[in-house]
């Protein structure tokens, strides 16, 4: 009853000399009223004075960013007393995301727990042995009163023993990668960590539990009768929500505090502060700065500008479009974050992403698809971000629509292969990979060339039915290239990877495919005229068996080098450049000049286009394929 009476007189001895002492009323006077705002003292684009401070570490970080904006030797560790019970209830916040605990799970008081207490603080709080209490009651005696007792409870209860409980916290900042060690649940003795730590270990706990500023922001709590008071003092001071003390005799006084102010947090951290006035005097100081600190670089965001663009000058229907957003006029000194930002499309909010910061991250697409059906005339597409404080910045486009006819397909339209993608679909040579694509840009595999490539023969009235089944284990007797790679292989102008395998479904590269073009000219006695040349620096690349196929497609103008200068001999061939080159070959066979033969018969009035062999063959003329069966010549067009 004596030590009651006298821990109760000291107590209030103390909290007198605080409230009495000079330091902290100066502290105070600056927030006289619980209403009072927080507002920086200079300019808020001008640099702060950098605040001074006499506890040995401290540090203060914007919550959002993460960033430093104030550091005092906040990586040495030290003595974190009950800061220590950040880390408990972090891990109790943790289990209960896990779904192993609820707030409302029933803890055992084990005798060692209840009678923990004693000779610490707060000694006249006793939590019975052998009762049950709730995981909420206890997590408030742990962060309010910083009831030891409580965490050595809730340490048996998760791990079995306070010593397992103590490997789990390390385990955890290990995981979080925090300079701390951990060999209790409380922070009596034994423990250490350093300031950037504790403020890590605290953002990540907002950030993942918010709940939790529920309980450390709550300043008067009763437990059985007795009053279970937060010990955080600077819950008086407006905007401040939490967070925990810390005094022992070794790691002198010590806070982790936070507060919010226009929708923008920063934490506050003092270790080994001399004593209880400097404390708080130390982190209210810290936390005006921090928030001073975010509001002036925020207050630089206004400047931002929003460029809204698209990848063509006007839309076209049945098409790809991509509308891109540059946010600019940016200050990268500083990790500033915006609240959010989000597109909108003829004034419908489209897309949306939620906070980030502009030197980070500060170009955004919008992918948009018109139908071919669609009978819009104009794309009204806007960026918007929201600023800290609820300013609002946008950027817009407005693109007409097109009255082109819809393109053949979604992904074609300004390629620079659209016009031979057109004629080779029109054609009959190639067709779209599905979803109304033609993927322009993917490769071509081996068996899609050979289709293509059999599919031209036809048209050139070549019998590509009857050949032998191929002895490739990947080419079926029914596939839809099964029949092609009978006859190409058949006419020695493909052969497998192999004596087995195809590749039926491997891409086919350039060279390969200028080699397979120089046999089937070959096999069929087509020559078509050019002189082209090229000299390519990776000439050297080229594989012998392919040497002089390539030289000939160069020749003929049927293949040349990509846009740096290489031919890069071993890159998949993409089914845009095989759509040229077949589209190429096609015109160059069209346009040879007809054998004098064929001249003969039109001269006599020929009822038809082909000559072949002296024999008239029925063939249509059709401007876009002027072909004429093989070793015959197309005459001139009417």
């Amino acid at each position: 009853m004596r030590n009651l009476f006298l821990y109760r007189l000291l107590s209030g001895l103390l909290l007198l000399s605080l409230l009495l002492s000079p330091t902290m009323a100066m502290a105070f006077s600056a927030v006289p009223a619980a209403e009072a705002e927080l507002e920086p003292e200079e300019s808020p684009l001008a640099p702060l004075s950098v605040p001074s401070v006499t506890a040995r570490s401290a540090i203060v970080i914007d919550f959002d960013t993460g960033e430093v904006l104030f550091n005092k030797d906040g990586d040495t560790r030290r003595p974190p007393a009950s800061m220590t019970k950040i880390m408990t209830a972090f891990i109790v916040y943790e289990e209960i995301a896990a779904g192993r605990l609820s707030m409302d799970t029933l803890v055992h008081i084990s005798n060692h727990a209840s009678h923990f207490h004693r000779g610490s603080w707060p000694g006249h709080i006793v939590i019975p042995a052998g009762s049950h209490q709730r995981v909420e009651t206890l997590l408030h005696l742990i962060m309010l009163p910083s009831h030891n007792g409580a965490c050595v409870a809730i340490a048996e209860h998760i791990s079995g023993s306070e010593w397992a409980f103590a490997q789990r916290m390390n385990q955890v900042a290990h995981q979080l990668g925090l300079q701390a060690h951990y060999e209790n649940a409380h922070g009596l003795w034994g423990n250490s960590k350093s300031a950037r730590a504790t403020a890590v270990l605290t953002q990540e706990f907002i950030r993942r539990h918010p709940d939790i500023l529920r309980i450390t922001s709550t300043r008067f709590f009763s437990f059985n009768g007795m009053a279970a008071n937060n010990t955080n003092r600077i819950l008086s001071y407006p905007h401040v929500d939490g967070f925990k003390t810390g005094t022992t005799a070794a790691a002198g006084f010590c806070l982790s505090s936070t507060a919010v102010q226009n929708g923008r947090r920063v934490i506050s951290i003092t270790m080994n502060s001399a004593c209880n006035d400097t404390r708080y005097s130390d982190s209210m100081r810290l936390l005006q700065f921090g928030l001073a600190e975010v509001a002036r670089r925020d207050g630089l965001l206004h400047s931002l500008t929003v460029d809204v663009r698209a990848n063509m000058p006007a839309a076209r229907r049945n098409t790809d479009i991509v509308f891109t957003a540059q946010l600019g006029n940016l200050n990268t000194s500083y990790l500033t974050r915006v609240q959010g930002g989000g597109f909108t499309l003829n004034g419908q909010t489209v897309a949306t992403f939620d906070a980030f910061s502009p030197v980070n991250r500060n170009t955004f697409t919008l992918p948009h698809f018109l139908p071919a059906y669609s009978t819009l005339e104009a794309l009204e597409v806007g960026f918007f971000v929201d600023l800290p404080g609820g300013a609002r910045r946008t950027g817009s486009i407005t693109l007409p629509v097109s009255d082109q006819p819809p393109a053949l397909f979604r992904d074609i339209h300004r390629h620079w292969a659209e016009g031979h993608i057109e004629q080779a679909v029109g054609a009959g040579l190639f067709s779209g990979t599905g979803n109304n694509r033609f993927a322009p840009n993917g490769d071509m595999t081996r068996a899609m060339f050979v289709t293509v490539l059999g599919r031209m023969a036809e048209q050139m009235g070549i019998d590509v039915a009857g050949s032998p089944h191929p002895p490739f284990g990947d080419v079926s007797t029914d596939g839809w290239y099964s029949r092609y790679v009978a006859w190409a292989f058949a006419e020695d102008i493909t052969q497998g990877v192999s004596d087995t395998w195809f590749g039926a479904r491997r891409a086919i590269t350039r060279q390969e495919a200028a080699t397979l073009f120089y046999r089937f000219m070959q096999h069929y006695s087509i020559t078509l005229p050019g002189d082209a040349t090229a000299s390519f620096p990776d000439a050297y690349r080229i594989d012998s068996w392919a040497y002089h196929a390539v030289a000939e497609a160069v020749r003929t103008g049927l293949i040349v080098g990509l846009g740096d200068g290489r031919f890069a001999p071993n890159e998949a061939a993409s089914r845009a450049q095989l759509a040229v080159i077949f589209v190429r070959f096609m015109d160059a066979y069209a346009a040879m000049p007809p054998a004098e033969e064929d001249v003969a018969a039109a001269e006599q009035g020929a009822p038809a286009d082909c000559y072949d062999e002296g024999l008239v063959a029925s063939y249509e003329w059709d401007d876009s394929v002027a072909f004429c069966p093989v070793n015959s010549h197309p005459l001139p067009s009417p």
